[in-house]
């Protein structure tokens, strides 16, 4: 991809958003070899169903193979239950996992109470052997702009079969079979609905660093390359061919932690993929939901967060102060048409910082908390603030 940095000098805020956006492509990398989740098609929620974003404490790499099922682990997520209350969206989350044996599942559900939307996610796998077969299903409702204005619902339905073999520690492939529905209403008639039904085949080629030591951090990622081809068959009725990009990781010491993402998605030819939205938290945080969207999607993010306190200090009614962090986020994201996304002054930038932390109830850790504001590098937006507990 090239990219356009024509009139680049006539305006100094489009030059730092160009400084800004460059110091995320390329500032990151370092900290994060690559990562995307489990095999979600676009126009999915990407979220919901991300790869652990692991501590990066500990594992020497003279140690001996892991089993399959931690790097099932690693590679999908770690499963642990957990309850999300979210501030200003008023939003609720929930997710509880269960394993008995080789079998593992989650389930995650969440209500907006301010917008109304709402979703529901269940995933299952089974890791006895190299050939990891996985089923998930998903059910979401949000609300997305509608003719440039107003803001209408979208239904997104699907259920996804996927298998993957771990070809070594580090090195893996997925085969998954797809099928989506949208439903929304008509752009003729808001009255009537309108439906999209999209089967899909993707192949995705990953590796995995994992605990490794260089200049001073210790390093953990994912790296992703995925194409996607949806037939028109078994109902069906789009046909396209999409390639993506995706990292993630984190690098850590005793002092900081840094966190990158990047994904990249083009639809390389076709018809009728459907659309990606980006604004939100943690999808240009400081924009409003959902509010850009498109057919191709560059996203990259970037955050650095300062352990200013890492020993517990004594709080009242035996509670403890086990972690307090200062927090600074940079974001950089366009959707849209080829021509949107080469020119770098389209880009929609997003800062925010904050603080996050931890506290526990006689040595045992009862929640987490976080303050964060973020304002989009636009001249019509205001600061977001962001607030949240998690049990």
């Amino acid at each position: 991809m090239s990219f356009s940095f024509q009139r680049s000098c006539l305006h100094p805020i489009r030059n730092a958003r160009y400084r800004l956006i460059c110091c995320l492509w390329f500032g990151f990398f370092p900290a994060a070899a690559p990562a995307q989740d489990s095999r979600e098609l676009p126009g999915q929620n990407e979220e919901r169903a991300q790869p652990a974003k692991d501590s990066v404490a500990a594992r020497s790499e003279t140690q001996p193979q892991d089993p399959l099922d931690l790097r099932v682990r690693r590679l999908y997520q770690r499963l642990e239950s957990e309850f999300a209350f979210l501030l200003p969206e008023g939003e609720f989350d929930a997710t509880l996992e269960k394993k008995v044996g080789y079998w593992a599942a989650e389930a995650n559900a969440h209500y907006n109470f301010v917008r109304g939307e709402m979703g529901f996610f269940v995933r299952s796998f089974y890791n006895r052997f190299a050939l990891l077969p996985q089923l998930q299903f998903r059910d979401r409702l949000i609300f997305v702009p509608l003719f440039s204005s107003d803001r209408a619902w979208r239904r997104e339905q699907s259920m996804n079969l996927a298998g993957t073999f771990f070809l070594k520690t580090s090195l893996y492939a997925t085969t998954s079979l797809a099928a989506q529905r949208f439903s929304f209403p008509s752009s003729v008639n808001v009255r009537e609905l309108d439906s999209q039904h999209i089967n899909a085949i993707g192949q995705t080629f990953g590796a995995r660093l994992d605990s490794v030591r260089a200049l001073g951090f210790r390093h953990t990622g994912n790296l992703e390359t995925e194409v996607i081809r949806a037939v028109q068959a078994a109902g069906g009725s789009a046909r396209f061919t999409q390639l993506r990009l995706a990292s993630r990781g984190a690098s850590e010491n005793k002092w900081m932690r840094l966190s990158g993402q990047f994904t990249f998605l083009s639809l390389v030819n076709g018809r009728g993929a459907p659309e990606i939205f980006l604004g939100g938290r943690d999808k240009l945080s400081g924009f409003d939901a959902n509010e850009f969207s498109g057919i191709n999607m560059v996203y990259l993010s970037q955050r650095y967060s300062f352990f200013i306190k890492k020993k517990p200090s004594a709080l009242p009614g035996k509670f403890s102060l086990t972690a307090f962090n200062w927090m600074l986020h940079a974001e950089a994201g366009q959707v849209g048409a080829d021509k949107e996304l080469r020119d770098l002054s389209l880009y929609h930038v997003s800062l925010g910082t904050g603080w996050d932390g931890a506290v526990a109830y006689r040595g045992e850790r009862a929640f987490q908390f976080f303050i964060y504001a973020y304002k989009g590098l636009e001249h019509d937006q205001n600061v977001r603030y962001y607030v949240g507990v998690k049990i």
